[in-house]
């Protein structure tokens, strides 16, 4: 992708550093293909403050900002680590040393923390939240409860998640939201998209049921 290669993986084997010669990419063909997908319904998404929980080598966050271009992208991660060389070629290559950082050893259920990075890092409420990192439902919930409300109206917190069925119940106590589950073709994994309304509404019925298993 202009000049970077990625290599897709399956599992997260292997020592989180990229290899010099490419990015290790722990996204699926069909998880990608799910957020063309949803990409695709709106063309004219305005998107300047991204932040990414989840980025491993930096992959991911080297990705998105090609797809994406926010003006301020930030990335954290639990992993004890600082970003691959291969990541930093690329933050060198495109000239982002001021647009785009990351945060190791960072909790995501550390809502104090998240919300000092999100006040000291951006200019303005956030307009997506990405969230790959832990999949587990303790910490998800808590990342997606101190971010959610630093979106910008019409904003996103997209998740990607193997606990739909408890999380979604989880979504349904939270306002204002309109959500969309998306099951993925991998078996019981999900993205859960939550956006941000211009004003209260009611809450969704009831969430789909995740496929027996």
């Amino acid at each position: 992708l202009d000049g970077f290669e990625y290599r897709f993986e399956n599992g997260t084997s292997g020592t989180p550093a990229s290899e010099p010669e490419y990015f290790r990419f722990y996204k699926s063909v069909p998880l990608l293909e799910q957020y063309r997908r949803f990409w695709n319904l709106y063309p004219q998404f305005q998107l300047k403050n991204l932040l990414e929980i989840g980025v491993w080598d930096g992959a991911s966050l080297a990705f998105w900002n090609d797809l994406l271009k926010p003006e301020r992208h930030i990335g954290i991660d639990y992993l004890p680590q600082k970003s691959s060389p291969y990541f930093e070629a690329f933050v060198k290559t495109r000239g982002l040393q001021d647009r785009i950082r990351t945060f190791w050893q960072t909790n995501q259920a550390d809502r104090p923390r998240l919300r000092e990075i999100a006040s000291s890092n951006f200019d303005g409420p956030l307009d997506l939240v990405l969230d790959d990192g832990s999949h587990m439902y303790a910490q998800t919930r808590a990342s997606f409860e101190t971010l959610f409300p630093l979106l910008r109206e019409g904003g996103f917190d997209i998740v990607h998640t193997d606990f739909l069925f408890v999380f979604a119940h989880a979504l349904r106590s939270l306002r204002p939201l309109e959500f969309l589950l998306s099951p993925l073709p991998l078996g019981g994994q999900y993205l859960v998209l939550a956006r941000k309304r211009a004003s209260p509404g009611p809450a969704p019925a009831c969430a789909r049921r995740a496929p027996a298993h």
